[in-house]
């Protein structure tokens, strides 16, 4: 999946939602909007309002810059820009209409120890355990329901790293952005594709 640039207006109704730092996801499912804010939790916006000629307008041309076809016979199309993740699924394979779900990936670290403790996010005690885990170098795996904080907690560990370690990440979506909130680290960042899956990635970072 190839990256892509989106001036703002292009985004026409969703624009608002994207300008707002406390949304994290966006989800239109045919025929309401649903948020998901770090302070409110999810919740739909039933004063939100498109129209199908917006949902065909955007949905063409993200396929044209993406130069993809989407239709009955290509019915999903997925894209990236710099600090976002569109999935869009065509209405002749649903039976509620165009999907349209916007998740934010901004090179941003949101969690910090005091917050997690303060918010009941963990206890000191655990938060001491997992940081000597990365130190380490156990194998540790962060499993929930899509918006439950595991990229974010994956990018707040990934500050108990060693400073001299080597970091390879490997993802479909570009979403930890491990080189941005370490800059000072070494990283390789790897991208599976249609031509470059799991598989292959992970056999070039053994032997990198």
């Amino acid at each position: 999946m190839a990256d892509l640039y989106l001036d703002d207006q292009a985004f026409g109704p969703f624009l608002p939602y994207l300008s707002d730092d406390l949304i994290t996801d966006i989800n239109y499912n045919g025929r309401s909007l649903w948020i998901d804010h770090l302070q409110k939790g999810r919740f739909p916006d039933y004063s939100f309002h498109i129209e199908s000629s917006f949902l065909n307008r955007f949905s063409m041309q993200i396929a044209n810059l993406m130069n993809r076809s989407f239709n009955q016979y290509e019915p999903l199309l997925e894209a990236e820009t710099e600090s976002l993740r569109i999935s869009i699924i065509h209405e002749s394979v649903t039976n509620t209409g165009r999907s349209i779900s916007i998740r934010k990936t901004p090179a941003v670290k949101r969690l910090k120890r005091e917050k997690i403790i303060e918010e009941g996010y963990a206890s000191g005690e655990l938060d001491l355990f997992m940081a000597n885990a990365v130190r380490a170098g156990l194998n540790i795996v962060a499993a929930g329901l899509p918006g439950a904080g595991k990229t974010e907690y994956l990018k707040y560990l990934s500050g108990y790293i060693l400073p001299w370690q080597k970091v390879i990440t490997v993802e479909d979506n570009l979403e930890i952005r491990y080189h941005q909130i370490n800059p000072d680290k070494d990283c390789l960042e790897i991208k599976v594709g249609e031509s470059f899956d799991y598989a292959k990635a992970i056999k070039a970072s053994m032997r990198q």
